[in-house]
């Protein structure tokens, strides 16, 4: 039987090879040439996108290796181009599905997260090749597909990551953006109330990763968090600050932990004072010094400031539908920010297909695709 010890190693060997660079040309290939820490995109940012698959009009998805999905026109007025990278996501959950089971997990995360400097979080989500063809190959990139469909059974090895982003200020020092794994991007703003949607290009510094992964012995999936250990207090050894998502010179009283600071639906620009509530796991943090100090072995290399949370994992599979999760709870602070007991796979197994009529394999992701048009289904 495998300890929460051998599950914390796997779960650092998914952050190492995820976080790999990527081969030129070629998504979701390491570049074996190079060592993790080196400039340039990693394996898991070459992904596909939700939006790469699920088209308005429910049409076949391009080939994996090719860029598509659906831009908003304000990003492509500002420049952006099908191989941008676009982030239109400002909470965990996307607005816009009407899909129970969706706007269920969207009331229990909540809304939009503001970072110390007044900007918002921001998210994406992205799939490997596997879950990729298992979707094009069963046709469920729409709903007719899926509708057709008796059973959903995603294959072993497929995978999904959710990231959160926060926006790195011109102003910030070295010492502090040195810390963050960053992406130049488009970062895209909804319309809030009267102010109208927005695309502006600027710097994003990785502060949480999500890592979920059906494997052979563990149909459930085993579900990974990751965060950069400036988030929140206590400070990592030696760090001084600031924090992205906690104030320590604000008192309780004016600023309340773990609370929206949204007012009828629509961000203040006040900042969320976040504090964690469920502790880091024993296991994982015993084994992230270890870690960080070979992350660190590579020369300005940013991954060894980050920290495994906890991996969660079904510890007896046979055991359905949820097989005894293992821990029971599990937070990463910039996802589950105002959820006060979570669980990844307790949430994720009420998934449904976007119809709802069938479970889908503790995957939300099915429940983004459109009705197919006419011609919706031809290349």
């Amino acid at each position: 039987m495998p300890t929460q010890a051998d599950a914390v190693t796997f779960a650092w060997q998914q952050f190492v090879a995820l976080n790999w660079p990527a081969l030129a040309g070629m998504r979701g290939v390491p570049d074996t040439s190079k060592m993790i820490g080196q400039e340039g995109d990693v394996v898991w940012h070459t992904w596909k996108t939700p939006d790469e698959i699920f088209y308005p009009n429910g049409k076949t998805p391009e080939p994996w290796n090719d860029y598509g999905g659906q831009l908003p026109s304000q990003c492509t007025g500002a420049g952006a181009t099908r191989m941008s990278v676009v982030l239109t996501r400002t909470s965990k959950v996307p607005g816009g599905v009407m899909n129970a089971s969706f706007q269920q997990a969207k009331q229990a995360v909540g809304g939009t997260l503001t970072d110390q400097n007044k900007n918002l979080v921001r998210y994406e989500v992205r799939q490997n090749q596997t879950i990729f063809d298992a979707i094009v190959a069963s046709q469920f990139y729409n709903t007719q597909g899926q509708d057709a469909a008796t059973r959903v059974s995603f294959p072993p090895g497929v995978m999904e990551v959710k990231a959160s982003w926060r926006q790195i200020m011109p102003n910030e020092p070295s010492s502090v953006t040195s810390r963050y794994f960053t992406q130049k991007a488009y970062i895209y703003t909804p319309q809030f109330g009267p102010n109208p949607p927005t695309c502006v290009v600027g710097t994003l510094g990785l502060v949480g990763l999500h890592i979920a992964q059906k494997t052979a012995t563990r149909p459930q999936w085993t579900w990974a968090t990751f965060e950069q250990v400036d988030n929140v207090t206590p400070a990592a050894s030696g760090y001084s600050g600031p924090f992205s998502l906690y104030n320590p010179n604000c008192v309780v009283a004016m600023c309340p932990p773990n609370q929206s600071t949204e007012k009828n639906g629509i961000p203040t620009g006040i900042p969320t004072q976040v504090v964690r509530r469920i502790p880091i796991g024993q296991a994982a943090g015993t084994a992230n010094q270890a870690w960080q100090q070979a992350l660190g072995a590579v020369s300005g290399s940013p991954f060894q400031y980050y920290q495994l949370i906890d991996i969660q994992w079904p510890q007896t599979p046979s055991r359905f539908p949820v097989g005894n999760p293992t821990p029971g709870l599990m937070a990463n602070v910039t996802m589950e920010t105002y959820v006060v007991e979570s669980s990844c796979i307790n949430c994720h197994f009420t998934a449904r297909t976007a119809s709802s009529k069938l479970s889908s394999d503790y995957s939300f992701l099915l429940a983004e695709a459109k009705s197919a048009s006419a011609s919706g289904s031809a290349r």
